[in-house]
Formats: C-alpha cells, sequence, structure tokens
C-alpha cells in the first residue's frame, strides 16, 4: 500500500520594480514662441508607478532654453534661444527616475526641432537724422536708410509709408534706401 501526506504551499510572488519606459520624443517648436509654452509631455510607462521625476543632463546647443515641469511637460524657458537662425535643434539628454522604494533610472534623447519663422526686417536706426543745405540740386543723395532681415535670402523693400509734406520733394530708392532730392 502506498502511504501520502498533503501539505499545502504557499507562494507569494514579491513585486519588482521593473524599468519604465519612456515613449520616442519629437517635438517642433516655431522659432520666436512664447515662454512658457508647453510643447508637449514626456510620456513614461511604468507598471509600478505613475510617478516620476525629471532632469535635463545636458543639452545641445546650451541655451537654457527649455525645462521640464514636474508632470513631464516640456516648456520654453527662454524663447529668445529658440532662433533658427542660429539652431535648428536641440537635443536634449533627460534624466527620468522613478519614485518607487527602490527606484530606477533611465535617460532618454528628446529631440526638438525649431521651424523658421519670417521675421520681419528692422531698420538699423530708429530715428534717421540727415542735414541738407538749401536749395538742394536736382537727384542730391540725402543719405540712405539701412536695415537687416535675420532671415536668409530676403529682398528688403524701402518705401514711404507717410509722404505728407514731402510728396514730390523726395525719392527713396527701393532697393537700396538711398534718399535724395527730386526738385
Amino acid at each position: 500500500t502506498s502511504l501520502s501526506d498533503t501539505s499545502f504551499v504557499r507562494i507569494e510572488v514579491e513585486d519588482v520594480n521593473e524599468i519604465h519606459k519612456a515613449d520616442s520624443v519629437t517635438f517642433a517648436v516655431l522659432e520666436n514662441s512664447l515662454t512658457n509654452t508647453v510643447l508637449g509631455n514626456l510620456n513614461v510607462n511604468d507598471e509600478d508607478t505613475n510617478y516620476f521625476t525629471f532632469n535635463i543632463i545636458s543639452e545641445i546647443p546650451t541655451l537654457n532654453a527649455l525645462r521640464i515641469e514636474a508632470n513631464g511637460d516640456l516648456t520654453i524657458n527662454d524663447s529668445v534661444q529658440l532662433n533658427y537662425e542660429l539652431t535648428d535643434s536641440i537635443l536634449l539628454i533627460v534624466e527620468i527616475q522613478d519614485t518607487t522604494a527602490n527606484p530606477l533610472i533611465i535617460t532618454e534623447e528628446v529631440r526638438v526641432s525649431i521651424l523658421d519663422v519670417n521675421e520681419k526686417p528692422t531698420l538699423s536706426l530708429d530715428t534717421f537724422n540727415f542735414n541738407l543745405d538749401e536749395n538742394p540740386v536736382f537727384a542730391q543723395n540725402i543719405g540712405a536708410l539701412f536695415s537687416n532681415d535675420e532671415d536668409d535670402n530676403q529682398t528688403i523693400v524701402y518705401q514711404f509709408v507717410n509722404e505728407t509734406g514731402i510728396e514730390g520733394n523726395y525719392s527713396l530708392d527701393s532697393i537700396t534706401g538711398e534718399l535724395s532730392v527730386e526738385v
């Protein structure tokens, strides 16, 4: 005859902190966007927690243009630094740590493309002052206006906006900005 005995076996499965995963992160932003604008969220998935800390450990180029909020929102820190004419992208290396008893840390690359916006040209001075002798000769050069356009391959066109009091007395070369006498 066979003999047998019965016993209960209890097995406890202990939870282990699995590594969290962040979604592949790429954002695009228009240059000169306002400070505090949120570009999006760094979505992190973790079976153990929904709470994380975020830390930018590297920014290439170093501009201090972006920051990550406690909730994972990527936010513009300094809009002046988002200038397409200086750089068309920023690479962030972000450290993401879960907030469990035995925290795990991962690093993720976050790429931000800066999109070009056509900025208006700016005159080199707020006020241009020219001296002109009484009774000038026709087509006498008075001076020139100078301006700058940050955007590449732009043509600047000069024109009078308000001709009150000067109608027909002066001409402005639309290409060179040269101001001359017409009478």
